[in-house]
């Protein structure tokens, strides 16, 4: 069973896309996990991205259970190559795979991002109909200030276009004293309040920056996506 590990990546999107389409047909994990015969601990680590190693025979099944062609996911996982795939298979669920750059990772605990470069491309997976924003990129979170909204290992999307809109209560990439963030905007009329979701007030103190201060203030855009990239388990803060 060697050949058939699934590498990290196509692990996400295979199961970001097992995950949409068993919403859309109103299934639990439970009922999934009914109607192919698998273990519904399996099915919740495919979605997750956890099961390293995947059964053909299984995959097979779950695409016939939420009305799938097998061979798009055997693609997705490299269980078929071009020459195996029929023409009128390539893409008929309108699947896009796009790559973002992701710049930089945040300061353990803080929430502060290094811009200066990006660091690497990841891909992501859209299904019919959905759309990325123009010039979107990606930032990898390293820290505990955003949780539980935003994960230690997570990939953050920001959509540059925020100019113009209303900031307030929304997650976003600022620029503060010459320092990048992730943090929670509160515009309030005479200050703009820098929060962290993170209930530990001690450890994750709010920035407050007066409208009235001559300050280098800037907001890079939204976070409008998250991708899970680590799983852990949060015992305590």
């Amino acid at each position: 069973m060697d050949k058939f590990n699934v590498n990290e990546e196509q692990r996400d999107l295979l199961g970001k896309l097992i995950r949409e389409k068993r919403l859309e047909k109103g299934l639990s994990q439970g009922q999934l996990a009914y109607k192919t015969g698998i273990n519904n601990a399996d099915i919740h680590r495919l979605e997750k991205g956890d099961k390293k190693k995947i059964n053909p025979y299984y995959l097979r099944r779950v695409a016939e259970a939420l009305d799938l062609d097998y061979k798009i996911l055997y693609k997705m996982v490299d269980y078929l190559d071009e020459e195996n795939t029929s023409q009128n298979l390539v893409n008929p669920l309108g699947i896009t795979v796009i790559e973002l750059p992701v710049y930089g990772a945040a300061s353990a605990g803080g929430g502060a991002i290094n811009m200066g470069n990006v660091v690497r491309k990841e891909s992501f997976i859209l299904l019919q109909g959905e759309t990325m924003p123009k010039g979107a990129f990606a930032v990898e979170v390293s820290g505990d200030s955003m949780y539980p909204t935003l994960l230690d290992g997570d990939i953050a999307v920001v959509d540059p276009d925020c100019h113009d809109l209303d900031l307030n209560d929304e997650i976003c990439l600022v620029t503060y004293e010459g320092q990048e963030y992730i943090k929670r905007v509160s515009d309030n009329e005479n200050f703009i309040n820098l929060m962290s979701d993170n209930s530990n007030r001690t450890i994750y103190k709010d920035i407050i920056i007066l409208k009235t201060e001559d300050t280098d203030f800037k907001c890079h855009g939204i976070v409008v996506e998250s991708k899970r990239k680590h799983k852990k388990t949060k015992k305590s803060l």
